[in-house]
């Protein structure tokens, strides 16, 4: 769907494209989710040269169940606030972007307005399958601001193993230019494969505040410039390998000017 000013509350969207009983093929590569949009805040004005104010996308209190791909996918160009809605994804599909994300992608399209990158995902609740194979259960984009908190996002595959791409799964991927993830709550198995299991990881690039979070397997925060990561009373149940790898991230990420150890706290 592409539009403007999308307004979307209140539905129920479940089994959109049921898997056909005794399939023995692999899917073919295509567009396939719950809700699938491309959304505008302003087509006229195109808000990199103005911004009006007024949203790309509203969704909230919905409920969405996609049987193969991901459950949401949005891409836009102005503000967008995802809240209190339920997305479940059983199994990942087979494109590059639904093996990064297999049950939740939100982009923003980089404008040149202030506040016109305004992403806001709160109170929401995420699920991925057993049988689904990617990389993260749900990820957020932006060149603006991103509000995530109070959500649960729950992950019942470890993922998969990518040739030649060290073996890691993360629950929950940010980036934008200020984060602000709180009081959210990740869940993970620890599961058989190798490499890192990561519950939230979070990249500001002016300001980051990653606290009050619990999970399963490793928190990270970083931001870069002058302004080090603030990540307080973050609660993690396993963080086996969580400290080699923040001595690692931390070096890389300091040849951008990264400020200050990634932040990595456990109660």
């Amino acid at each position: 769907m592409a539009g403007v000013k999308l307004d979307i509350y209140h539905n129920h969207i479940l089994d959109n494209g049921p898997l056909a009983a005794g399939l023995n093929q692999d899917p073919v590569v295509g567009i396939r989710g719950g809700m699938v949009l491309l959304a505008s805040a302003d087509p006229e004005t195109g808000v990199g040269e103005f911004d009006t104010g007024l949203h790309a996308a509203r969704l909230h209190n919905n409920i969405v169940h996609q049987p193969m791909g991901q459950a949401l996918f949005v891409r836009s160009l102005g503000p967008v606030s995802i809240c209190n809605n339920r997305f479940v994804t059983d199994i990942s599909g087979p494109s590059d972007g639904e093996g990064e994300a297999g049950a939740m992608q939100v982009l923003t399209v980089s404008t040149l307005s202030f506040g016109a990158d305004l992403i806001l995902f709160n109170g929401n609740q995420s699920w991925l399958g057993q049988r689904a194979k990617s990389r993260r259960v749900q990820r957020i984009l932006s060149d603006g601001d991103i509000s995530f908190n109070g959500n649960q996002s729950i992950s019942l595959t470890e993922g998969q193993i990518v040739p030649g791409v060290s073996p890691q799964f993360i629950n929950t991927g940010l980036s934008g230019q200020t984060i602000r993830a709180m009081d959210n709550r990740f869940k993970e198995p620890d599961g058989t494969l190798p490499g890192l299991k990561v519950s939230l990881d979070t990249l500001g690039r002016l300001f980051n505040n990653t606290s009050n979070n619990q999970g399963d397997h490793c928190i990270f925060a970083a931001s870069f410039g002058a302004n080090p990561p603030i990540a307080e009373n973050n609660q993690v149940v396993n963080d086996l390998g969580c400290a080699s790898f923040e001595i690692i991230a931390a070096t890389v990420i300091s040849t951008f000017t990264h400020v200050g150890p990634i932040s990595r706290n456990r109660d």
